[in-house]
């Protein structure tokens, strides 16, 4: 059985597309499972027009009060009763097979718990970009060969694919829960750092949404002035321009997969327990990094470091012995 977790908010106008797009992938013993979080427009009676219509079972459940994006995903997937829970967005399109071609993936690879693909970019007017998600995040998944370059690659860069596109066994909640929504993790990311960390991430280097991109997003890439932002920046840090004005920006990137390092290792205990390699490796990647600075650089760099509280700085780090 398979159950699509889909959260909305005043999503009247694409709401009608995506579950049209969802639904005639289902079967009848499949679930799309809708937890609306207090919408304002015509979304639920969209919605209730649209039960009359599809041959699954569709249920609707609207909060008593506002759980706003993050509390709403989790709330809608824990209602989820399918063996394989798909994630969704109100405002993508889903292209054919997608349903076909995960499940398919999964029953290949039992040891796989999380799947992700790539994703087509669609502007609010429908009009396509010429480019995936992953060719914008400059992501390869044919040079990761083990689960844990793949780790490391989270660690340093952060998510590098929306939860739209990623399904889940719901055995697998028993370790991606509980989430703490103290964090500033989104659901999607949460699950995905775990899953990577635990070795049981599978990747699907295919697009299998159209993922539309719109100044009204409720989660996601954001607006399009910020995902320009985040274009730049990624692309800043893979093609290391490592000079002395840019060093402070990646010594903070360096930094924040140490602190994510921390962050797993003590919250998810009752999970997975990491090796002391991967707080081996960020301190690795940092000194690989310092060793490309020219001395004067590299002690500037350290300096505003200190000054700013992010980290003590070590002879071995001014010196590289």
């Amino acid at each position: 059985m398979v159950s699509v977790a889909l959260a909305t908010y005043n999503g009247e106008v694409f709401i009608n597309d995506q579950v049209g797009s969802i639904v005639q992938q289902l079967k009848d013993d499949d679930e799309l499972v809708i937890c609306d979080d207090q919408s304002t427009d015509k979304t639920i009676s969209i919605l209730n027009n649209l039960k009359q219509h599809i041959g699954c079972y569709l249920s609707i459940t609207i909060n008593e009060i506002r759980q706003y994006p993050r509390k709403n995903f989790f709330k809608t997937i824990q209602l989820c009763y399918g063996d394989i829970i798909f994630l969704s967005d109100q405002d993508d399109i889903w292209l054919p097979n997608k349903v076909e071609k995960i499940v398919s993936y999964f029953e290949l690879h039992p040891d796989i718990d999380i799947v992700v693909t790539d994703a087509l970019l669609l502007e609010e007017k429908d009009w396509m970009v010429n480019k995936t998600v992953w060719e914008i995040f400059n992501f390869a998944p044919s040079v990761f060969y083990t689960q844990y370059s793949l780790f490391k690659f989270l660690m340093l860069f952060g998510n590098f694919t929306p939860g739209a596109t990623m399904a889940l066994r719901k055995s697998a909640l028993s370790y991606l829960l509980p989430y703490d929504t103290a964090t500033n993790y989104w659901h999607d990311e949460w699950f995905i750092f775990l899953a990577a960390a635990k070795g049981t991430l599978g990747l699907i280097d295919e697009p299998l949404i159209k993922y539309r991109l719109h100044d009204n997003q409720q989660v996601g890439l954001g607006s399009k002035d910020d995902f320009e932002a985040r274009i730049k920046h990624v692309n800043h840090v893979l093609a290391k321009d490592i000079n002395a004005e840019s060093a402070n920006g990646l010594l903070g990137i360096y930094w924040n997969a140490y602190q994510r390092a921390l962050f797993f290792e003590k919250k998810s205990k009752s999970a997975l327990r990491f090796s002391d390699d991967i707080l081996k490796t960020v301190y690795e990647l940092k000194f690989d990094y310092l060793k490309q600075l020219r001395f004067l650089n590299r002690y500037y760099l350290l300096l505003r470091w200190w000054y700013s509280g992010l980290y003590k700085p070590r002879l071995k780090d001014i010196f590289l012995v």
